[in-house]
């Protein structure tokens, strides 16, 4: 067990699984736990941003356009709820280090199509910095 600050005790067991008992902590206290747990124990909070490129667009709605380009950091991008809700699990597994089926190999990226009959496709990928 490991003292992280008045109120706050944690353990760390190895392969990165971290446990935190937290009673009345602030966002202050969040972000201070969040430095010490970088500093002490080397754990990184900082999620991968996502680049979602539209590959082809029939839209009825008009929404987008065939080369259109989101960058995802930790807000949905302005999609229509109907083609976010289909991307995001791939999204949010991008993001927090996932690697996905691509084809016949794994990778940092996804292929999907719009629930509307595919009239949209959109390719997601990981963007290193």
């Amino acid at each position: 067990m490991m003292d992280l600050g008045e109120g706050v005790s944690g353990s760390f067991i190895p392969m990165r699984r971290i446990t935190l008992n937290i009673r009345q902590a602030t966002k202050k206290d969040v972000s201070r736990i969040a430095e010490m747990m970088v500093r002490k124990v080397g754990v990184s909070f900082q999620m991968a941003k996502v680049k979602l490129t539209i590959t082809e667009s029939k839209c009825r709605g008009g929404y987008f356009k065939e080369g259109q380009e989101f960058i995802v950091e930790d807000l949905c991008p302005p999609l229509c709820h109907e083609l976010w809700n289909t991307i995001y699990p791939s999204v949010y597994a991008l993001q927090n280090g996932a690697n996905l089926d691509y084809g016949s190999t794994k990778a940092k990226m996804f292929d999907a199509k719009c629930p509307d009959g595919g009239r949209v496709c959109v390719h997601g990928e990981v963007i290193e910095e």
